[in-house]
């Protein structure tokens, strides 16, 4: 997943302000698809509440920027770095230190 397309992450992170870009109306149906997968997962109880599309969308886009950095040829250690900040997306636990 994190690495489908190397380079993207930072070529769409920079696309998402500049209007001009021939890119940015793909990043804002990117946006807007994340803004939904949020909120359905949001309403499912399965990401915390509090974190906004932007909070989201900067960090997937930061773990596949840092799995291609660090793990080159490593397909599986960047998905893995993409789950474990899914994973800390998820709602606290009961009984769990709340960060």
């Amino acid at each position: 997943m994190a690495t489908t397309y190397r380079g993207l992450t930072g070529a769409l992170m920079g696309t998402l302000r500049d209007e001009k870009s021939d890119l940015h109306a793909s990043c804002e149906a990117m946006r807007r698809t994340g803004a939904a997968l949020l909120r359905r997962e949001q309403e499912a109880g399965r990401v915390r509440a509090d974190v906004d599309t932007a909070e989201f969308l900067a960090l997937l886009h930061g773990a596949a920027w840092a799995g291609e950095q660090a793990f080159d040829g490593a397909s599986d250690r960047r998905d893995k770095l993409v789950a474990l900040v899914l994973d800390g997306l998820a709602p606290a636990r009961s009984g769990a230190a709340a960060g």
